[in-house]
């Protein structure tokens, strides 16, 4: 599809990756969990890794809900990253938290929970998830360079093809954003997106929108 103008095309990538960015990061965690937990399961009493699981499992129900619901789930991620420290629930809870926190407008708590992460986190998978999110925080505040900065500090950090593929393609949007089409086509045209990929329709729009 073709825009009448750059703002069009702009708005309109803005538009898809607002409505399915937040899967993407949803959807690695989902593995992370999956990946994480019969090493856990291995290395602690069963009681307490059920514990751990039936509560993450209300925090993901509950941020679902509504707004009370959210709430209520807000408070149990708190609990559950400082009673559940020791599973890889904690971390899955605290990057939903961060996720809620920003929704709700608040930035800098949001800033502050991925960060932790970032910094802290011994899971290579989770560490990449923050500073995926970061970039994303500050591409939304149009704060561009921390934006690129973040996005340059995950590249180097040896990510999956996947990760690849958001990182870049929120560094080519930010360029496109900026006016620099040029850039932009560098970034697009220096990885692949798999077919199968939810990032697919967004890359071919752009694509298009750069005669690639």
């Amino acid at each position: 599809m073709k825009y009448e103008t750059e703002e069009q095309q702009i708005d309109a990538i803005k538009s898809w990756w607002k409505k399915n960015g937040n899967s993407l990061v949803y959807g690695l965690s989902a593995v992370i969990i999956g990946l994480s937990g019969w090493n856990y399961w291995q290395s602690s009493t069963q009681a307490h890794s059920e514990s751990a699981s039936h509560l993450y499992e209300q925090i993901r129900a509950g941020y679902q809900g509504d707004n009370d619901a959210a709430k209520v789930a807000a408070r149990q991620s708190r609990e559950m990253m400082n009673e559940f420290a020791d599973t890889p629930y904690a971390e899955q809870a605290q990057l939903l938290l961060a996720n809620y926190r920003y929704e709700q407008g608040e930035v800098d708590e949001a800033l502050s929970l991925l960060s932790t992460i970032r910094d802290q986190s011994k899971v290579t998978a989770n560490r990449m998830i923050a500073m995926i999110r970061l970039a994303k925080i500050f591409e939304d505040k149009k704060e561009f360079p921390q934006a690129l900065t973040q996005v340059d500090q995950a590249l180097s950090a040896n990510p999956s093809k996947s990760a690849v593929a958001q990182l870049k393609m929120i560094k080519a949007r930010i360029l496109l954003t900026q006016g620099k089409r040029e850039e932009a086509r560098d970034v697009l045209v220096s990885f692949e997106v798999a077919e199968d990929s939810p990032l697919k329709p967004l890359n071919q729009l752009m694509r298009d929108e750069l005669s690639l």
